[in-house]
């Protein structure tokens, strides 16, 4: 059947209206996802991935670069005492930081086991749902597993992991985690990319067959 042109028009003017708002979309939608950003403020206010380490560095004292892991500094909090700036792999193997480089990461170091439960609550609240779970293998033998239980947006354009180190006693279970991190990113999550260690998507348990 052959439509009336008034309604041709119309359907066509619907498929270019629904097109260009799909597009646009894309292009003017944030490059870090609300979850990750928020999640970043509230635990590390005044950094932020995207900006410049310069600015995400201003309430931080005591801020050195560090070759391969990138700009190390203290916040004067006690849920997380130490926080790190991960730029881009090149940026990460100079000798020398710059500052004017963009924060491609950031991770959240707490010398407080006790902080673990309430912020899995908090991330399972943000991301709607519990974590995935996996084990960066440790370089050496003297080195302990270590858990990775990780959360991403829907359409994968971000997200944080928890990491702990897994001890075990005689029964198996996990022994008390005193030094911990979380880390935070925006894009697809790459495993050892963007964990920046050696990841395995199993989990530690599996892989040491408890």
């Amino acid at each position: 059947m052959k439509l009336p042109p008034f309604l041709l028009a119309i359907i066509v003017a619907i498929a270019v209206a629904v097109a260009f708002f799909k597009i646009y979309g894309r292009f003017t939608r944030p490059d870090v996802p609300l979850q990750v950003s928020a999640t970043v403020e509230n635990f590390a206010p005044g950094v932020a991935i995207g900006s410049s380490v310069k600015a995400s560095k201003k309430k931080l004292s005591d801020v050195r670069w560090i070759q391969h892991l990138g700009f190390v500094g203290v916040q004067d909090r006690h849920d997380f005492a130490l926080i790190r700036l991960a730029t881009t792999a090149d940026e990460q193997h100079k000798v020398y930081g710059d500052d004017r480089a963009l924060v491609e990461s950031v991770e959240l170091v707490s010398l407080s086991g006790d902080a673990i439960s309430n912020v899995m609550v908090d991330l399972g609240i943000v991301f709607r749902g519990g974590p995935k779970d996996g084990c960066i293998i440790p370089g050496t033998d003297d080195m302990p597993h270590r858990r990775v239980q990780y959360w991403t947006t829907k359409s994968d354009r971000g997200g944080v992991a928890m990491v702990t180190d897994w001890t075990f006693t005689p029964s198996t279970s996990t022994a008390g985690v005193n030094v911990w991190s979380m880390i935070a990113w925006a894009g697809p999550f790459k495993g050892s990319k963007t964990l920046l260690a050696k990841f395995d998507p199993r989990s530690c348990l599996e892989i040491l067959g408890r």
